[in-house]
């Protein structure tokens, strides 16, 4: 294998690493008030510095992947970020609310 070959795949494995490379960290935690809990994704950036912090509100559907897709780019920009997810302790997801009958009527 030439030079160039080994450099190409240094490269690509170099790069494979850095776009697996999170910049992020999540966790689920359980927020209380009273007799109520909820539980809620809080996603913190990896760089150790003070930041801002934003409270992300889902859709009807709860916490979706795209809810937490944006949670992660937000924490790539260096927020942290607390999404509750609203729907925890009331037994609706979003399955529940996609196929219920109100919603094939409207």
């Amino acid at each position: 294998m030439g030079t160039t070959a080994l450099m190409i795949l240094a490269f690509t494995l170099l790069g494979l690493w850095l776009f697996n490379k999170s910049l992020h960290h999540r966790e689920f935690i359980t927020l209380k008030r009273d007799t109520r809990s909820i539980q809620a994704l809080a996603v913190f950036p990896r760089v150790r510095k003070d930041a801002s912090v934003v409270i992300l509100v889902h859709e009807i559907y709860g916490l979706t992947d795209w809810a937490k897709q944006m949670a992660d780019e937000l924490a790539d920009e260096g927020f942290i970020v607390v999404a509750p997810d609203l729907l925890s302790g009331t037994g609706l997801t979003a399955e529940v609310l996609v196929h219920s009958p109100a919603r094939r009527n409207a």
